[in-house]
């Protein structure tokens, strides 16, 4: 019987890790010859009780996760690339990023003014992030093997979107696995994850999200994310 406990101080940090995998974005995909770029930020609220993830500790401070991300339009769907990174003070910091396919799947008029749409994508990504071992003061029963981490990232989600022709709430359910370097075990661990976004449209894209996502196995020790965005969307 493989003995896990030694390891989920690594694994519980990494998957449950203060940066979100998938981009916030519309349920809606760009038109060919769109393009657009943006800014978010986000801030994990609660990262789960299983210590010690999300940075609860006493000297412990998480600043909000930053990502660039643009978006270029392929007709029925649309390709994106984004770079992240989160710094948490006397813990160390996580960066990387994460390029994606969406793909509109149905579109139909519910009311005059009301649009839903269905997508769905595909993605993967890559971070590095670093534990300082002094975090782990606390937990000594437990053995730390490494102070810092690769993430391989991989991400189906499914979107609904209802669309006027000013706002659009999105929600999304996602399939998500991630592979961490210092697991000795060399899992991949398959997680979920849910999201309620809701924007206000063009020319200038404002939008607001609340998203959880937690390993299946630890679905109590997962991290709620807050986030906002801002994108400029134009034609190419």
């Amino acid at each position: 019987m493989i003995d896990m406990s030694r390891f989920w101080p690594l694994l519980a940090v990494a998957i449950t890790g203060c940066a979100t995998v998938v981009p916030m974005q519309t349920a809606s995909t760009l038109g060919a010859g769109q393009a657009e770029i943006g800014g978010q930020a986000g801030y994990a609220t609660w990262c789960g009780t299983f210590p010690p993830s999300c940075a609860r500790t006493p000297k412990d401070l998480q600043m909000p996760e930053l990502r660039l991300n643009g978006r270029l339009g392929l007709g029925p769907g649309d390709v994106g690339v984004s770079l992240h990174g989160v710094l948490m003070s006397d813990r160390g910091w996580e960066a990387g990023g994460f390029t994606d396919l969406k793909v509109r799947l149905a579109s139909a008029q519910l009311r005059e003014g009301l649009r839903a749409i269905v997508s769905a994508g595909a993605g993967a990504g890559l971070g590095y992030l670093t534990m300082d071992r002094s975090v782990y003061a606390n937990y000594n029963r437990y053995y730390v093997a490494t102070d810092s981490a690769l993430q391989f990232d991989l991400a189906i989600p499914l979107y609904l979107g209802l669309q006027t022709e000013v706002t659009e709430w999105a929600f999304s359910l996602r399939g998500l696995e991630r592979r961490v370097s210092g697991d000795p075990y060399r899992l991949w661990v398959p997680s979920a994850g849910v999201s309620a976004a809701f924007f206000l449209r063009k020319p200038t894209r404002f939008g607001v999200q609340l998203s959880y996502e937690a390993p299946l196995a630890l679905l109590g020790f997962g991290t709620f994310n807050a986030g906002v965005s801002v994108t400029r969307q134009f034609e190419l």
